[in-house]
C-alpha cells in the first residue's frame, strides 16, 4: 500500500507492534478518546503480563481523575469569575461565555453562543472596527496590550470594558481560539472623568478653593486663591492657614477645624481675612470634610468668596434706606406691572400696613376705586418725563387719603420702572385742627406779649 498517507502507515506499524489502549470520556453526550501508551506484548510470564495490564488500567483511572479535576477547576474559574469571559474561535464565533458576561450585557446565551462578535449588537460601528482589528492582531500572533472598548447592553446602556486576551494554540502551535477577559471599568472611567471635570472647575472658578489638614496646614491652593489672597501657590503650600488671619483678631480657625473633624459641614460663614498686602477683606466660607478611601476624615476643603464689595453695598443700601425712611412723604418704586420693588417707611406706615404686607401688593391696590381708571390711563401709558396727579389713596381699613402724586419713568437695563413720590394732602379735619392750633399759638403769643409789656410798665413806674 504505497499510496497510504504516512500517518496511516505509522498507525499500522503501531498496531502490529502493540495493542492500542484507551478509555471513553463522556462530555455533552459526545465520545472523546484519550489515547494512552501502547501495551506491548510482555516477554515475561502471564502473571507479569496481567500485573502490567493492571498498572495500565490504574494509570488510566488516575489520568481520568486528573482530567476531571482539571475540568472542574476550569468550570469554577470560568463560570464564577467576577470578570466577563468569552471563548472565541478563529472565525470570531462565540464558543462559550460565562454568566458574568450575560449579566453585564443583558443578552441570553442563545443570543450570543454560536454567533460572531461582529453579529451580536454589542458595539457601535467604530468600536466594532476596533474590536475586529485587535482580534486579527491576536490571531496573527502579535502581542496585544489591554485596551478599552465601549460596549452597548441590550437595554442600550453604554459600558466601558478593559479587554485582555490570550491566544490558545493546538499541538502544532497554530492559534485556534482566543480567550477574552473583560473588566467593567465604567465607574472607574466615570470617576476619572468626574475628577478631571472637578479639577477643571477648581482651576477656573472665581472662588478660592483651599485644601488643608486637620492641623490647618495648606495642602492645595487654586489660582483664585492666589488672586483673592495675593499669595502664590508656592508661597502658600505647606504653611498654616492662620497665615490669612488679620493681626489683633480672634482666631476662629481651631474651632472651625474641630467642627469639621466631627463631620460637620459649615456653610456661608462670614469672617475677616487678610491679604498678602495687609488689606482686610470679608469672605464667605463653605468648609467641608475631606475623607480617605476608608471614610476617615483627614482634612478640610474650604471654598472662599470675597464678599467685601457686597458687604459694602449692603451697608450703603442700609444707610440709604434709613435716610429714605426719615422722609415724611411716601416713596414707591414699581416695575412695569405695578409690583412694588421698594417702599419707604412712610409709604406703608401711614396706610396701616407692614412692609411685608405692602410688598405683596401692587400700586393700583392703593388707589381709590373712583380714581383707578384715570390712574391707569395717565400713569400706565406714561413712557417718559413726569406726571402729576391728584387722587385718593386707601388705607388698610378703607379710609381715603387725598394725595398729590408725582411719577417718573426710569429705564433701567431695558426695563421700565416707575418712581412715585406721594404727598398726603391734609383733610378738612386736619386743616381745622391745624388752623385751631395756629390760632391758639397766636393767642398765646399775644398774651405773652401783653404780660411782657405790663411788666416793663411796672418796672418804669418804680
Amino acid at each position: 500500500m504505497k499510496d497510504e498517507p504516512d500517518i496511516v502507515k505509522e498507525l499500522r506499524q503501531e498496531e502490529q507492534c502493540g495493542r492500542l489502549h484507551g478509555f471513553l470520556r463522556h462530555k455533552d453526550e459526545d465520545i472523546d478518546y484519550s489515547v494512552l501508551p501502547y501495551d506491548y506484548p510482555s516477554q515475561h510470564g502471564e502473571g507479569e503480563d496481567e500485573s502490567h495490564q493492571g498498572n495500565l488500567i490504574q494509570v488510566s483511572i488516575e489520568h481520568e481523575q486528573r482530567l476531571q479535576a482539571a475540568e472542574n477547576r476550569y468550570e469554577k474559574i470560568f463560570r464564577l469569575s467576577p470578570e466577563a469571559i468569552a471563548l472565541i474561535d478563529k472565525n470570531g464565533v462565540f464558543l462559550d461565555v460565562n454568566e458574568r458576561l450575560y449579566d453585564w450585557l443583558g443578552f441570553r446565551s442563545d443570543e450570543i453562543i454560536g454567533k460572531s462578535f461582529m453579529e451580536v449588537p454589542i458595539f457601535t460601528v467604530d468600536e466594532k472596527i476596533k474590536a475586529k482589528n485587535k482580534f486579527l492582531q491576536r490571531l496573527a500572533g502579535k502581542e496585544v496590550p489591554p485596551y478599552e472598548l465601549e460596549f452597548i447592553t441590550k437595554n442600550q446602556e453604554k459600558r466601558i470594558g478593559l479587554v485582555r486576551g490570550a491566544s490558545i494554540k493546538d499541538e502544532w502551535g497554530n492559534i485556534t481560539q482566543s480567550l477574552v477577559m473583560i473588566s467593567d471599568v465604567t465607574n472607574h472611567r466615570q470617576a476619572g472623568e468626574a475628577i478631571k471635570n472637578i479639577a477643571a472647575i477648581v482651576e477656573s472658578t472665581d472662588d478660592a478653593i483651599i485644601g488643608k489638614t486637620l492641623d490647618g496646614i495648606i495642602t492645595s491652593w487654586n489660582p483664585a486663591a492666589e488672586r483673592i489672597y495675593g499669595y502664590s501657590k508656592q508661597e502658600a503650600m505647606g504653611r498654616p492657614i492662620s497665615l490669612l488671619l488679620p493681626p489683633g483678631t480672634s482666631n476662629d480657625i481651631p474651632e472651625l477645624l474641630k467642627r469639621i473633624e466631627q463631620g460637620e459641614c459649615i456653610t456661608h460663614y462670614e469672617t475677616i481675612r487678610r491679604k498678602k498686602n495687609g488689606e482686610r477683606i470679608t469672605v464667605s466660607l463653605t468648609i467641608s470634610p475631606i475623607k480617605d478611601e476608608t471614610g476617615m476624615i483627614v482634612g478640610a476643603s474650604t471654598i472662599a468668596r470675597d464678599v467685601s464689595e457686597r458687604k459694602f453695598l449692603e451697608q450703603e443700601l442700609c444707610f440709604r434706606n434709613r435716610v429714605l425712611d426719615l422722609i415724611p412723604d411716601s416713596i414707591f418704586l414699581c416695575d412695569g406691572e405695578g409690583r412694588f420693588l421698594y417702599v419707604n417707611k412712610a409709604a406703608y406706615a401711614s396706610r396701616g400696613y407692614t412692609r411685608d404686607e405692602m410688598m405683596r401688593m401692587q400700586f393700583h391696590d392703593l388707589v381709590a376705586p373712583k380714581d383707578r381708571k384715570n390712574f391707569v390711563s395717565k400713569i400706565q401709558t406714561l413712557e417718559r418725563g413726569e406726571q402729576r396727579l391728584e387722587l385718593g389713596h386707601m388705607t388698610k381699613v378703607g379710609s381715603p387719603i387725598p394725595v398729590i402724586m408725582h411719577t417718573w419713568v426710569i429705564n433701567h437695563d431695558k426695563e421700565k420702572l416707575m418712581l412715585h413720590l406721594v404727598h398726603e394732602m391734609p383733610s378738612e379735619k386736619k386743616k381745622a385742627q391745624t388752623k385751631q392750633s395756629s390760632v391758639q399759638k397766636k393767642h398765646g403769643a399775644n398774651h405773652t406779649q401783653r404780660l411782657v409789656k405790663a411788666g416793663k410798665q411796672h418796672h418804669h413806674l418804680k
